[in-house]
């Protein structure tokens, strides 16, 4: 083998070796920052969907952030929930109210009916005192001056 030969090989050895090792780094720069030209990009994908639906108003995720199951993902605005609540508790209140007044009319009409009651037994009580005594007005003559 001559020298120019040698040489040969050790030229041609080193540019398969470069080619090896640059191909590598271009592999490993595709796989850390992948790009395309069509746009497209592989990635795992995974879809949200809460509990409740509003305005996010926290995100305190960057984007490709790797995360753990209970970490934070976003936060929706309370203000509307909290309204709604302020609102439910309100007629909470209103109805609590509404049932306090429905119980004191009830026991004002209990009251009233007692009254009823009593003013009736005195009027059977009067009745009844009255009754034999229609005779003793009617013999003697004063009937005349008893309303019908």
């Amino acid at each position: 083998m001559s020298r120019l030969g040698l040489i040969g090989q050790i030229l041609f050895i080193s540019v398969i070796v470069t080619d090896v090792v640059l191909g590598a780094h271009v592999l490993r720069l595709y796989y850390l920052h992948p790009r395309t030209d069509d746009a497209y990009v592989r990635a795992n994908i995974v879809n949200v969907a809460p509990q409740v639906s509003g305005t996010i108003v926290e995100l305190p995720l960057r984007d490709n952030q790797h995360v753990k199951a209970g970490d934070l993902l976003f936060v929706i605005d309370l203000r509307p929930y909290q309204a709604e609540l302020e609102l439910a508790e309100a007629q909470l209140a209103l109805t609590n109210l509404q049932i306090e007044a429905y119980e004191r009319a009830i026991g004002a009409a209990r009251a009233r009916q007692k009254q009823n009651e009593a003013v009736a037994d005195y009027e059977q009580q009067y009745l009844a005192r009255l009754v034999p005594r229609e005779k003793e007005y009617t013999v003697s003559g004063l009937a005349t001056w008893l309303p019908p």
